[in-house]
């Protein structure tokens, strides 16, 4: 039988049992009646393992590796375009100049978010001379146009599920100073916490929790009029040249905290992670130490962290930390050592991931990990 004339209703049982969201679209690439018998926009995937996006030595390809295969493709890509994290398949990209936007790397999907101009407060803790400075840099090198210039000003963006507006997705910039939120629908970004530098943000349990760059971990309600409260006061870190992460877990809100070999910022490597999760109290809220994972693997990055059964995922397994490089947009034009790798929190060795290009001069745009979604 010719295999285009397979039955329809065949061709729904099978495609129901692929689990890999490649082989389901090497599956709709067979033929034109298998493409149009089944769903572009498939539910029925587990969970996935994420690529890794990174930089070809070229404006519009990028690197997509797979964990799993441990092979690289390469992903046509949109030119004066920044990463400035990835979230639940979704692309948060600056560019062209001001632009921002959402991007989904596999359907090409994008949604336009409101302009960077239009977050509030964008340049509270930048000086004139600071934006003269970088303007000038820029115009040297005919990019004053493109979206380095901004990057200077957003330093990353994620895309969170807020389940008390029944799973409405909200995108979230880290300015220099404070966060802003966009809820669909809305025209502009609200800015809260002016004062602070925060290193990262989460919803969990219905609440936005944000930490700062030194630890203290506040919650933030963007109702009018906004409201903050200091929760964690004392973080469970020294500060000194520290990332920090937080991952909802699904049963807990975790604090990754990621430490680097000391040297200088082109050359630093990741030497040890940890972990901590929060207890709520009313009178004391406070961060525990995780000494295990368990089943769990984490993946942790300037947008969006994950944490992921390892359970039926190919080529990894449980109780470890993958991490991407994680560096400030100043280093574009410096040559970077890659750090990009996985930790094991049994015996806390790091070894290094070897997915990149031999002789690749630069890692800019920033890798950062991308859950394949087609819908």
């Amino acid at each position: 039988m010719d295999w285009s004339l397979l039955p329809e209703d065949l061709l729904h049982l099978v495609a129901g049992r692929i689990v890999i969201h490649a082989d389901y679209i090497r599956f709709r690439a067979v033929c034109t009646s298998w493409r149009f018998a089944v769903s572009p926009r498939p539910r029925h995937l587990p969970p996935q393992l994420p690529f890794l996006i990174f930089p070809e030595n070229s404006d519009t390809v990028q690197n997509l590796y797979s964990i799993t295969e441990n092979k690289i493709y390469n992903l046509k890509f949109p030119d004066h375009h920044h990463f400035l994290g990835s979230s639940h398949g979704w692309l948060i990209l600056q560019g062209p100049s001001t632009a921002l936007s959402l991007m989904n790397p596999f359907t090409r999907s994008k949604v336009h978010l409101p302009p960077a101009t239009a977050i509030p407060n964008l340049f509270d803790t930048v000086s004139p001379a600071d934006i003269q400075r970088y303007s000038d840099s820029f115009e040297h090198r005919k990019q004053s146009t493109s979206a380095g210039f901004w990057s200077y000003f957003i330093r990353k963006a994620k895309l969170c599920r807020d389940e008390s507006s029944v799973g409405q997705f909200v995108s979230i910039v880290f300015p220099k100073a404070g966060l802003a939120l966009w809820r669909p629908g809305c025209e502009s970004w609200i800015h809260a916490g002016r004062y602070w530098t925060f290193a990262d943000a989460e919803f969990y349990k219905g609440q936005l929790f944000a930490i700062t760059c030194g630890g203290i971990l506040s919650t933030i309600d963007f109702s009018s009029p906004i409201k903050e409260r200091v929760l964690v006061s004392s973080p469970p870190f020294a500060y000194h040249d520290n990332t920090v992460y937080l991952v909802d877990s699904g049963e807990e809100l975790m604090l990754v905290v990621r430490k680097y070999i000391n040297g200088d910022l082109c050359h630093r490597r990741t030497h040890q992670f940890e972990v901590f999760k929060l207890e709520l109290d009313v009178r004391e809220s406070r961060w525990s130490r995780m000494e295990s994972l368990g089943d769990k693997i984490l993946f942790v990055e300037r947008g969006s962290s994950i944490s992921l059964p390892a359970a039926g995922l190919e080529g990894c397994k449980g109780n470890c930390i993958y991490f991407s490089d994680d560096y400030d947009a100043y280093l574009k034009d410096h040559v970077k050592t890659p750090d990009v790798g996985v930790f094991r929190m049994e015996d806390g060795n790091v070894q290094q991931l070897e997915c990149y290009t031999p002789g690749t001069k630069s890692w800019w745009p920033f890798p950062t990990w991308v859950v394949p979604y087609l819908w």
